[in-house]
């Protein structure tokens, strides 16, 4: 964006603070804005500025009211929930949007969908701008944040933490990783940043750890810039955390004096990172996975195995059209098919149709127990590698209950 560029901006905002904080750096920046708030998401007042309210299905008076306030920018902010296809109130604008969201939807992950997005709104004459090129003091620089910095052997969870998100880039998953003593303890899926620091407990030792939250590689920043804020300070804090690393530049920051209030209450650092060299490791796959459907599913959850075996006991993962809902990073598969239930892809988690492999590592035996918690987490089937890999107790139950199970020869078929 030049200097001399005409802007109008349109914020299409969820829940948080951090879409008052880009509306109020836009207006002091002297641009005029309009407010388009998604109800039963939003919880911003934007005292000042006009605010148009609106459901997740009407997508006409959306695009209407950014065009009839002269809109020519735009930034798509704040909190959102996967919406419930069963709530929506359409309107004619969502009709003829119906072929555009099919293939958003068809992307299969949230850099896809995301990207879908930005391409939907471009075509209806907008630029889409990310929250620091509107408000760059947001974003968080390099070094410490208060009084106190990482360790050295925090710089060591560090740099490891920051590796990992990197590895996991190509396959979608989450931005953050908790690092203890060089190990993984949880690695972020499709439940968010603060729900997986909810299962990461203190140790009786007394060591700590680290959060470490960056985007990924191929993460499209305008749409999807990683956030820290009060409560991530709180939640790291309750989880025994020594602190939180971000990468510099990459990472905002909401809320910031009480961020850094809350990290001094708590004696935690927060820290902007620079990325070093990357662990060492099996390359991700590029471009398409040139299987379909639950081979698609099994194939990327198997990958994603290889890729974390030299790094974490990561004994399972599980994926659901493409979409990985979560990495186990020791807690055990019973405990990661437990949680998976309410995570799935945007616009299938209110189907009843079954849909998403629980793939197991080499070594792991599918059991009854796995699949009843299968079951009741709505997913297709269990795939596990290896000879004896599913118990007889647990092919009676799949057979009763109507679950797939995918045996050796196709767990480990995209192996190279």
């Amino acid at each position: 964006m030049t200097s001399g560029s005409v802007v109008r901006l349109g914020l299409l905002v969820g829940g948080g603070r951090v879409p008052e904080e880009i509306a109020e750096a836009a207006v002091a920046r002297g641009w005029p804005v309009h407010v388009v708030g998604i109800d039963g998401e939003v919880d911003g007042t934007f005292p000042g500025l006009p605010v148009t309210r609106v459901n997740w299905g009407q997508i006409g008076r959306m695009t209407r009211a950014f065009r009839e306030n002269g809109c020519t920018h735009l930034v798509i902010v704040g909190r959102v929930s996967r919406p419930d296809m069963t709530k929506l109130k359409p309107d004619f604008g969502l009709v003829q949007a119906i072929p555009s969201i099919l293939r958003i939807m068809a992307s299969g992950g949230d850099d896809g969908v995301l990207r879908g997005v930005v391409r939907f709104f471009e075509g209806h004459g907008l630029t889409v701008l990310g929250p620091a090129d509107v408000a760059p003091e947001l974003a968080i620089g390099a070094g410490a944040i208060g009084t106190r910095a990482p360790s050295a052997e925090d710089e060591i969870d560090i740099a490891k933490g920051l590796s990992i998100v990197r590895l996991l880039g190509a396959f979608d998953v989450g931005q953050s990783v908790v690092v203890r003593g060089g190990a993984i303890i949880a690695i972020e899926g499709a439940e968010g940043t603060d729900r997986m620091l909810s299962r990461v407990a203190p140790t009786e030792s007394g060591a700590r750890g680290v959060l470490v939250k960056r985007p990924k590689p191929q993460q499209d920043m305008r749409v999807d810039m990683p956030v820290i804020g009060p409560d991530t300070i709180s939640n790291s804090a309750r989880a025994g955390l020594a602190g939180v690393a971000v990468l510099a530049g990459q990472v905002l920051i909401t809320q910031r004096q009480e961020v850094v209030a809350r990290a001094e209450q708590e004696g935690l650092f927060v820290a902007g990172v620079t990325d070093g060299q990357a662990v060492s490791g099996h390359a991700a796959p590029r471009g398409k996975d040139k299987a379909s459907g639950d081979n698609e599913d099994i194939a990327r959850g198997a990958a994603i195995l290889r890729v974390l075996q030299p790094f974490v006991a990561s004994r399972s993962v599980v994926v659901a059209r493409k979409y990985v809902l979560a990495i186990e990073s020791g807690e055990g598969v019973e405990a990661v098919l437990r949680r998976v239930g309410g995570l799935r892809q945007w616009g299938s988690q209110h189907t009843k149709k079954r849909s998403g492999f629980a793939v197991l590592g080499e070594g792991q035996r599918i059991e009854a127990s796995h699949v009843d918690l299968a079951v009741a987490a709505g997913l297709r089937g269990l795939a596990a590698a290896g000879p004896d890999s599913v118990s007889a107790q647990a092919k009676e139950r799949a057979g009763a209950t109507g679950l797939a199970l995918a045996a050796a020869d196709v767990a480990t078929r995209s192996r190279s």
